[in-house]
C-alpha cells in the first residue's frame, strides 16, 4: 500500500511539472517570435527601404518617418522590459538562496506577485508531505522531527521548528498552522475538521490538491491577461511594418508621375 502511494506521489508530481511547463511554454514562444521578427525588420527590411528612398531622392513624409521610429525602437523597448523582468527573476533567486530561512520567507512574502505563489506552494509541500506521513501511521511529533532534520526543503524545516514550539506551549496543531505566515490560514479549517472526524491526513492531501490547483489557475490567469498584451504588440507592429512597406510605395509613384 506504501509503495502505491507514493508511485501515485510521484506521477502527481511529474504531471504537475508537465501542466506547469505547457502552462508557461506558450507566452514564451510568442514573446521570442516578437522579439525576433522585430529584429528581422530593423536589419533586413526597413534599411532597404531607406536604401530605395536614397535611390529613388524620395522624402519621406512625417507619417513614415514615425512608424520607421517605432519599429526602429521596439526592439530596444522590448529589451528593456526583458530586462526588467530579468533582474526581478533574479532578485527573487537571490532571495530564495539566502541561507537565512527566515529572513528569505519574510522578504519572499512581500513581493506583491511572488508571495501569493510562494505561499501557495509551502502550503502545497507542508499539506502534501504532512498527509501522506499522517496516512501511513507517523505521529505527528515524529512527522515534525523529520521535518527537522531533512535537508530538501528548508521551508518546510521553519515550519517544522515553528509549529513545534507552539505544540509545547499547548496549542493546537490548526491553531500553531493559523498563525504561520508561510502557510494558507484556511488550512487550519481543513485541520482543525480532521481533527474532528479522526482524518487529518486525508483533509491535509485534500487541501494540497486545492492549493496545486489554485498554483495551476494563478498562472494561467497570468498568462491569459499576458496574451492579449502581446497580441495587440504583434497586430500593431504588422499595421506598420505593411503602412511602412505600402506608403513609400504609393509615395514614389507619385513621384515618378
Amino acid at each position: 500500500m506504501n509503495l502505491e502511494q507514493s508511485g501515485e506521489y510521484l506521477n502527481t508530481r511529474r504531471k504537475t511539472m508537465q501542466q506547469l511547463a505547457k502552462t508557461l511554454q506558450y507566452p514564451l514562444v510568442l514573446v521570442c517570435i516578437f522579439i525576433i521578427m522585430l529584429v528581422l525588420l530593423n536589419y533586413t527590411v526597413i534599411p532597404q527601404f531607406n536604401d530605395l528612398y536614397s535611390a529613388m531622392q524620395a522624402d519621406k513624409t512625417m507619417l513614415v518617418n514615425m512608424l520607421t521610429l517605432i519599429l526602429n525602437y521596439l526592439p530596444y523597448a522590448a529589451l528593456g522590459m526583458l530586462l526588467v523582468v530579468f533582474f526581478f527573476a533574479l532578485t527573487v533567486l537571490i532571495i530564495i538562496n539566502l541561507k537565512n530561512t527566515e529572513l528569505a520567507s519574510k522578504l519572499l512574502l512581500k513581493i506583491p506577485v511572488v508571495k501569493t505563489y510562494f505561499k501557495y506552494y509551502v502550503t502545497y509541500r507542508f499539506s502534501r508531505e504532512f498527509g501522506y506521513f499522517l496516512n501511513n501511521g507517523l505521529e505527528v511529533k515524529e512527522i515534525i522531527l523529520l521535518f527537522k532534520t531533512q535537508t530538501i526543503n528548508r521551508y518546510l524545516s521553519l515550519l517544522a521548528q515553528t509549529i513545534e514550539q507552539q505544540l509545547l506551549y499547548g496549542v493546537s496543531l490548526g491553531d500553531a498552522i493559523e498563525e504561520l505566515d508561510m502557510l494558507d490560514r484556511r488550512l487550519a479549517v481543513f485541520v482543525n475538521h480532521g481533527e474532528y472526524n479522526s482524518n487529518v491526513g486525508q483533509e491535509l492531501i485534500i487541501y494540497s490538491e486545492y492549493s496545486l490547483e489554485n498554483i495551476i489557475i494563478k498562472i494561467e490567469s497570468l498568462t491569459k491577461k499576458i496574451q492579449p498584451i502581446i497580441f495587440l504588440i504583434l497586430g500593431l507592429l504588422i499595421v506598420c511594418l505593411y503602412l511602412v512597406i505600402v506608403l513609400p510605395i504609393f509615395n514614389m509613384m507619385s513621384t515618378i508621375k
